[in-house]
C-alpha cells in the first residue's frame, strides 16, 4: 500500500542552507487558501481504502505557522476533512506531517493536534520534527524552540515524534572523530523521540556546502560504527526512509499550474497521485534520487541493501 503526500506551499522563514524547495515563491494568503481548497477537493478523488490506505502526508515549507486567521481556519477545516474522510474510516491510515518546530506551537501545531485528540485519534498521527547539526538552525533561540516543542507534544499529547535529519558528511565526521554523538544528544535534549536519518537531497539554495554530501567510503564506515554501538534500528530506519521516498509516498496535486489561483481547472483538481517526479530510474532499478554521493555515481540504496 502507499501514502499520498501534498506539498501545500513553500512559505518558511527559517532559510535552511540546504533547502530542497524548487518553488521558492512566498505564497500570499489568497494562494494558500486556494491550495487548501484544492486539496480538500482532491482528497475526494483518492482511493483511501485501497491503494492509499496508509494515509496522507502534508508538507510545507512550514505549515504550522501563519500570520493569517483565515489560513488557520481553512487549514483546520482541511484537517477535519482528513480526519473524517481518511483517518476515521481506516484505523491503519495515518496523518503524517513535518515541522521545523521553531515557531510558537500554540499558533497551529497544537490546534491541529487538539482536533485529533478530540476524536481520540492521536495514535494515528505521525509527527516529524526536522533537526540538523550545522545547517538548519541559525540562532540558539530557534534550536531551543524546536527542542521545547518536541517535548511539548510528548508531555501534552503522548506523541513520540520522529526527529529526522539529513545524513551529511559533517554529521558522519563528527561521530567518527568523536566530537559529537547524536544518541547522547537525543537523551539530553529530546529523550521522548525516535531518530531517523534521511538521504541528502539536491540543494536548491545556490549555496556551496562542501561537507553536506558524504563520500561512499564514509557511509560504509558510519554504518559499521552504528552497528558496533548497537544502533541497528536506525540503520533499518534509514533504509526504510530511502526506499519509501521514491515508491511509497505518491505526490498529490503534482500538476499545479492554476491550483494557487481561484479559477482552477477540473483536470488539475481531479488528478490522481503520481510518482512521476520521483521515479526516474537508473540501470539498477532505483530512483536517480539515490545517486547522492559526493564522490561516486553509485546507488546509495543498493549499497544500503548490501549491508543488511
Amino acid at each position: 500500500m502507499s501514502m499520498v503526500q501534498y506539498g501545500l506551499w513553500s512559505n518558511c522563514t527559517n532559510s535552511c542552507d540546504f533547502c530542497l524547495l524548487m518553488d521558492r515563491e512566498y505564497k500570499t494568503v489568497a494562494k494558500r487558501l486556494n491550495m487548501i481548497a484544492a486539496v480538500r477537493e482532491n482528497i475526494k478523488e483518492i482511493d483511501w481504502k485501497g491503494q492509499f490506505s496508509d494515509g496522507i502526508s502534508l508538507l510545507g515549507g512550514e505549515l504550522y505557522y501563519t500570520e493569517s486567521e483565515e489560513v488557520k481556519k481553512a487549514f483546520l477545516e482541511l484537517i477535519e476533512d482528513i480526519i473524517n474522510a481518511i483517518i476515521i474510516p481506516n484505523k491503519k491510515a495515518v496523518y503524517s506531517t513535518v515541522t521545523n518546530g521553531i515557531y510558537d506551537s500554540a499558533v497551529l501545531l497544537e490546534p491541529t493536534l487538539d482536533l485529533f485528540k478530540k476524536y481520540e485519534l492521536l495514535d494515528q498521527v505521525n509527527l516529524n520534527f526536522s533537526w540538523d547539526l550545522k545547517y538548519r538552525f541559525h540562532t540558539e533561540e530557534s534550536l531551543q524552540s524546536m527542542i521545547k516543542n518536541t517535548n511539548l507534544v510528548y508531555n501534552k499529547y503522548g506523541i513520540v515524534p520522529l526527529v529526522q535529519t539529513c545524513l551529511t558528511q559533517y554529521l558522519i565526521d563528527a561521530h567518527l572523530n568523536g566530537t559529537f554523538n547524536l544518541f547522547d544528544y537525543q537523551k539530553a535534549n529530546f529523550p521522548h523521540t525516535e531518530l531517523s536519518l534521511l538521504y541528502p537531497h539536491k540543494i536548491n539554495t545556490g549555496k556551496e556546502l562542501p561537507d553536506f554530501f558524504f563520500t561512499r567510503e564514509s557511509l560504509f564506515r558510519f554504518i559499521k560504527y552504528l552497528k558496533e554501538i548497537n544502533q541497528n534500528e536506525i540503520v533499518q530506519r534509514l533504509i526504510q526512509s530511502v526506499t519509501n521516498s521514491a515508491q511509497f509516498k505518491y505526490t498529490g496535486l503534482w500538476n499545479r499550474d492554476t491550483l494557487y489561483y481561484k479559477n482552477k481547472t477540473k483536470k488539475e483538481l481531479h488528478q490522481q497521485p503520481t510518482l512521476e517526479n520521483k521515479q526516474i530510474l537508473t540501470e539498477c532499478g532505483h530512483s536517480q534520487l539515490y545517486r547522492c554521493y559526493a564522490d561516486s555515481d553509485k546507488c546509495m540504496l543498493c549499497d544500503l541493501l548490501k549491508v543488511l
